[in-house]
């Protein structure tokens, strides 16, 4: 359901693999997970209502076990963070103005600012943050596993990474186009849906008036001879 069940299950050894985890050794050993070779940079993004808020931030969003939880709380204390399961949960608390800014990785963070219900936040990339992006381990599963891996992603060029992050984007992307519009164009969503309306009771009231002349000729029919009137 959330990243923090996910990295339980790795801990445990109901998973072996969890991807998407910036290489942080310091992380590791304290989640108790190996970490592969990186296969991405990714440097970290500060998500807010504007770009002029980065130095009056007072409630901050995090999700669960990130690995930079520790300097931002050291940064703006305990106190101003709130917790979520997941990015999106942040990016939605920030765009509904429960809080001020939020932390994700750079891809992480244009996915979700690429959604039209979050196209009016801004998103500012900070170096200070910058990470690489690995995969976590169990340490359940057998060691030489972490060698294949690393094996396995050395093996793959920048060229494909590249290629296999766009067409994962796009796709993410292409999955809500209907909500994508509404958020977008509302005058244009609010005078189809008015048309769209409209026809209906059209259609609506001509069904009921070919109804009602339907039944006025049984009627006529049974009552009045065709011959004699």
């Amino acid at each position: 359901e959330n990243f923090s069940e996910a990295l339980e299950c790795v801990r445990e050894g109901k998973a072996d693999i969890l991807t998407g985890i910036t290489r942080s050794y310091s992380w590791g050993k304290e989640c108790n997970v190996y970490l592969t070779n990186s296969y991405l940079e990714a440097p970290v993004a500060l998500i807010a209502q504007s770009v002029d808020m980065q130095d009056g931030i007072r409630r901050l969003a995090l999700p669960r076990d990130y690995y930079i939880t520790g300097q931002l709380e050291r940064q703006y204390g305990k106190e101003a963070i709130t917790y979520y399961d997941s990015v999106e949960e942040c990016v939605k608390a920030v765009s509904d103005g429960r809080a001020d800014a939020t932390y994700a990785n750079s891809y992480v963070a244009n996915s979700y600012l690429n959604r039209g219900e979050f196209r009016k936040l801004r998103l500012v990339e900070l170096s200070v943050y910058a990470g690489n992006i690995s995969a976590a381990v169990s340490k359940q599963c057998d060691p030489r596993l972490l060698s294949v891996i690393n094996k396995s992603l050395n093996c793959v060029p920048n060229s494909k990474m590249d290629e296999i992050l766009l067409n994962n984007m796009l796709k993410k992307r292409s999955m809500r186009p209907l909500q994508d519009f509404i958020y977008e164009n509302p005058m244009d969503a609010v005078l189809i849906m008015f048309l769209t309306a409209c026809f209906i009771m059209a259609v609506l009231a001509y069904i009921v008036w070919l109804k009602y002349r339907s039944e006025r000729k049984i009627k006529e029919t049974s009552r009045i001879d065709g011959l004699t009137g």
